[in-house]
Order: C-alpha cells, then structure tokens, then sequence
C-alpha cells in the first residue's frame, strides 16, 4: 500500500516536472508567433 502511493506521487511530480519543462521551454515562440499573426 506504502508503495503505490509513492509510486503515484513520484509519477505526479515527474508529471509537474516535464509540464514545467515544455511550458518554459516553448513559452517564448508560441507567445512571439501569437502576437506577430
């Protein structure tokens, strides 16, 4: 039982982790495309 809650949780947080990754890494050219269109 311990372990598939930590399981879960570390799945979140790798989920959270590469969310955070994309948004920061191609925030910057879909706002530029956006404002140029």
């Amino acid at each position: 039982m311990q372990f598939t809650k930590i399981n879960k949780s570390r799945h979140a947080a790798y989920a959270l982790h590469v969310h955070l990754v994309f948004i920061t890494k191609y925030r910057k050219p879909i706002l530029g495309d956006l404002h140029h269109a």
